[in-house]
């Protein structure tokens, strides 16, 4: 149409395309997305990093509750497998916050597009997307081939004179297995 803009015209079809709705203002005036994106990947890695925390402890040789179900090779000792997927999942959770950190500082800016702000959010952005990406496979495959040693958890618990409810916890998944 005569006086119409062919930038909006253009936005407004991609978003159809897409399925999205239609921005109401520039991506480039609204910062706050972009930060709180940063925010939810920084959350998501740290609930993902906890699983992976539970799981190094727990495979730990002196507990061995848990194993990864495929594990890395040992350099040192030929029969250990290391657990790789949790060690890359902890070490993406203790990234992204810092990287998240990046998009709200990006948020203080003194105009709409200033030089280096908005500059600043993309590879920080980017690295939060693969890591939390990479760490959401890698915990899927981990959950799906994950071994659990029951007999372990009775003969820690019996180390640790536990009488309560995690004893029963441990003989009844004993009894299903």
């Amino acid at each position: 149409a005569p006086g119409e803009d062919p930038g909006l015209r253009l936005g407004a079809r991609f978003a159809a395309e897409l399925g999205l709705a239609e921005p109401v203002l520039p991506w480039h005036v609204l910062r706050t997305p972009v930060a709180d994106l940063g925010g939810a990947l920084a959350f998501a890695s740290g609930a993902l990093g906890k699983l992976a925390a539970d799981v190094l402890v727990l495979s730990r040789t002196e507990v061995g509750e848990l194993s990864e179900g495929v594990g890395g090779g040992s350099s040192s000792m030929p029969h250990k497998h290391n657990p790789v997927r949790a060690t890359m999942i902890a070490a993406a959770a203790r990234q992204v916050p810092a990287l998240a950190a990046v998009l709200y500082a990006s948020l203080a800016a003194e105009d709409e597009r200033p030089s280096g702000a908005w500059h600043a959010e993309w590879q920080p952005l980017r690295e939060c997307l693969r890591l939390v990406a990479g760490a959401a496979r890698d915990a899927a495959e981990l959950v799906a081939g994950l071994r659990v040693h029951p007999e372990r958890m009775r003969a820690n618990l019996t180390l640790s004179g536990s009488t309560g409810s995690a004893r029963a916890l441990v003989e009844r998944a004993l009894k299903e297995d």
